[in-house]
């Protein structure tokens, strides 16, 4: 049996720690990781190739991605359709009655943005972001929905999206340095 008592507490606490980090099978991960090829990366749930797009499921719904814009995908590809419904909601109540849940998403091969959008009470906001971005909040029916994401870099695409209760209604995506998607919508 080996022998602790010259060292120190915070030594044999540090072994401690290293013998349970070792020995301790890792915990399963939350979903699959897709690597974005300007550092960023997003947990999915599920995900498949669908020739020049990748598609995943996130809490918010199904997501698109272009194969151009990934590094890398950690997790296997499902086969068959994806279920967005079958994505958890982002919180576990529903929106109130008459709301309904919107998320916009800001993607691209960019790692920074110039974003616009409007909020839940129905003000501009404007931010510089890191890529890939997102947000959400409930709106009611009628409000008026708009994201635009300006590249921030003088090379690569961007895209903006806006999801209404997990479905896409509106995309845009542009090419090139500086450029701008902008993405609007009512509800």
């Amino acid at each position: 049996m080996p022998q602790f008592h010259g060292l120190s507490m915070i030594a044999r606490l540090s072994l401690l720690i290293l013998a349970v980090l070792f020995l301790v099978p890792p915990s399963q991960t939350l979903g699959d990781v897709i690597h974005f090829i300007h550092g960023g990366q997003m947990t999915v749930q599920a995900w498949r190739d669908t020739g020049d797009e990748i598609e995943a499921t996130t809490a918010g719904g199904l997501m698109r991605f272009q194969k151009a814009d990934i590094a890398r995908i950690e997790g296997a590809a499902t086969t068959g359709p994806l279920n967005p419904s079958a994505a958890p909601a982002p919180s576990e109540s529903s929106p109130p009655s008459g709301m309904l849940s919107v998320r916009y998403v800001v993607t691209g091969d960019t790692n920074t943005a110039n974003i616009t959008y409007q909020n839940a009470q129905g003000e501009r906001e404007q931010a510089r972001v890191g890529v890939p971005w997102t947000t959400s909040f409930e709106a009611r029916k009628g409000a008026s929905l708009y994201l635009s994401a300006r590249n921030a870099k003088a090379y690569g695409s961007i895209s903006c999206e806006i999801f209404v209760n997990g479905t896409s209604v509106r995309r845009s995506s542009s090419e090139g340095a500086y450029r701008i998607a902008s993405c609007s919508r009512r509800l």
